[in-house]
């Protein structure tokens, strides 16, 4: 607690709220490892009086510690002053993304965090994002979720490597900044590795307190590198990988999730076919499922591969805490658009009962039914705080309609709080009444040449439609292909600027050494002049 600056209430609640998830993480730990060895821990007997002692205050005030609480939980993973916590002490470090792609282009392997040279190490001192200080440099920051592919080093050869280190420098353009201020959290490079002296090992343990937010956070952008070589576990069935997927999409933006598995072949080759970022947010975005709830998250770890076995009650709790802390405080959950079905709804609703503060839920433009709006039904009388749902555009019956509205409002929710009219079926309804309103007042005129002249103009608008859409393409893949190739021309003169210098620098000492002093009429002291003049135009 004293380690977290408290500037005002809800710094105050945030710093309360750490302390005590922090403290719950580590008596799941403790149990579990108490269990193993065949003792007991007395976690849970510990955690009851304060348990007591809360449920005793006046509910007055046990509500408002709870909204004080909840927006604790929402600064801690949309704020960067959690982030800033994490890299205090270095317990924690960022490794640059400018010298990670120097390690791809030599062909190398990247090194131990205990092995990292200085330069290697991304400054928290430049930790600015645009809200802060808009005059600073803005931050990326890349959480890199990744299988490992040897128990002494997860990358040995560099095939994880060759699949990330191509887009670093498209992703920092695309960001509008330089590559010097993308930072990227890996593991390997970020914690302290075995072999592990005693200070590491009590570093490495004040890292796995904030692990889950480099993976969480709505200021992180995170790679799941899916890919690995045949022979081995496969990434979905690995623990700590699932662990990452899972709490990377409960909340946070789609576009900040990408599975770069989709570009390469699996080979580890470097990705290729892609043009720009825009069509890498686009291949690669991970598709949202329903939130599981920590029963079924746990049940789901129970069949996944952990090399320490402690690690799975580990990750159990610490999903539990995201899912309470992210999720649980959320006022609004946005899932239009994502072709969502029955099942998805059946998922879902196994998790809105947990969801003390969501007010507001949208389930607009996707493939629900009549059955899914029966669960919902069935859910909505559960979900206290919900005032608000959404979910046009769907696929639903009259009948269905009509059994959601009552549940709504038998369960105490507004009125106007339900959206459910079927956009689509309301826009067929409208073009058709429009067709026949414009077939009357054709056949008012003449009866017998009424529907000729409607189909042919609906035949011309529909020829103008499918001429305008594949301008629309063609305008879209040359735009794509220019921009792929700006990209590309760009690096090769980065990289040619580089080798010009360092070849210019060569020279010049080699003339330095040689040539001979300036006297008289010799006009051999020009060269290194000119040498040195060309090495100043090139560093400029």
């Amino acid at each position: 607690k004293k380690q977290l600056p408290c500037r005002s209430a809800l710094s105050g609640a945030l710093a309360v709220a750490e302390y005590n998830a922090t403290a719950i993480d580590l008596a799941v730990a403790e149990a579990a490892r108490a269990a193993n060895n065949g003792g007991t821990s007395g976690a849970s007997t510990a955690r009851a009086p304060s348990t007591a002692r809360l449920d005793r205050r006046p509910s007055h005030e046990a509500h408002e510690d709870s909204v004080m609480l909840a927006l604790a939980s929402q600064q801690r993973y949309q704020a960067p002053d959690s982030l800033r916590q994490a890299l205090t002490g270095e317990d924690t470090i960022l490794i640059r993304a400018d010298w990670v792609e120097e390690v791809y282009l030599a062909g190398g392997t990247l090194p131990r965090r205990q092995d990292l040279p200085d330069n290697a190490k991304w400054d928290p001192h430049q930790f600015s994002f645009a809200e802060d200080d808009p005059t600073a440099p803005r931050v990326a920051i890349v959480a890199l979720s990744y299988s490992w592919l040897s128990p002494d080093h997860p990358d040995p050869k560099g095939f994880h490597l060759r699949s990330f280190g191509p887009l670093l420098r498209p992703f920092a353009r695309r960001c509008r900044i330089g590559l010097e201020n993308v930072a990227i959290f890996l593991d390997w490079c970020s914690l302290p590795q075995h072999p592990r002296n005693k200070v590491d090992r009590a570093s490495y343990a004040r890292a796995l307190r904030h692990v889950h937010l480099w993976y969480a956070h709505r200021l992180t952008h995170v790679w799941l590198l899916t890919s690995v070589p045949r022979g081995l576990v496969p990434y979905g069935e690995r623990g700590w990988t699932s662990f990452e997927r899972a709490i990377c999409t409960l909340v946070g933006p789609p576009e900040a999730a990408l599975d770069l598995g989709w570009l390469g072949s699996g080979t580890g080759a470097a990705p290729t076919g892609f043009v720009c970022w825009a069509q890498v947010v686009r291949d690669c975005q991970v598709q949202r499922h329903p939130p599981a709830t920590p029963e079924a998250f746990t049940a789901d770890l129970a069949c996944k591969t952990f090399t320490i076995a402690e690690d799975r009650q580990l990750l159990a709790a610490r999903y539990r805490r995201v899912f309470e802390e992210q999720l649980g405080s959320s006022d609004l959950l946005q899932y239009g658009s994502m072709d969502w079905g029955d099942r998805e709804v059946q998922e879902l609703a196994h998790a809105l009962p947990l969801l003390d503060h969501l007010r507001e839920l949208e389930l607009q433009e996707n493939d629900i039914s009549s059955d899914g709006a029966a669960i919902l039904s069935r859910v909505v009388p559960h979900c206290k705080s919900l005032t608000r749902l959404n979910i046009a555009g769907n696929h639903l019956a009259e009948s269905s309609r009509i059994n959601l509205r009552d549940a709504w409002l038998n369960a105490g929710k507004p009125k106007d709080g339900l959206e459910i009219e079927d956009v689509r079926a309301d826009r067929t309804k409208s073009c058709l009444s429009s067709e026949q309103s414009d077939d009357l007042t054709y056949s008012e005129r003449t009866t017998e040449e009424a529907p000729p002249l409607a189909r042919a103009r609906t035949n011309d608008i529909l020829g103008e439609n499918l001429q305008l859409a594949a301008l629309l393409e063609r305008q879209e893949a040359l735009e794509a292909k220019l921009d792929g190739t700006l990209n590309a021309l760009m690096t090769k003169v980065d990289l040619a600027v580089n080798g010009l210098a360092d070849h210019v620098a060569e020279n010049v000492k080699a003339s330095a050494s040689k040539a001979t002093p300036f006297s008289g009429n010799c006009h051999r002291g020009s060269v290194p002049c000119m040498a040195l003049l060309c090495l100043s135009f090139c560093q400029r």
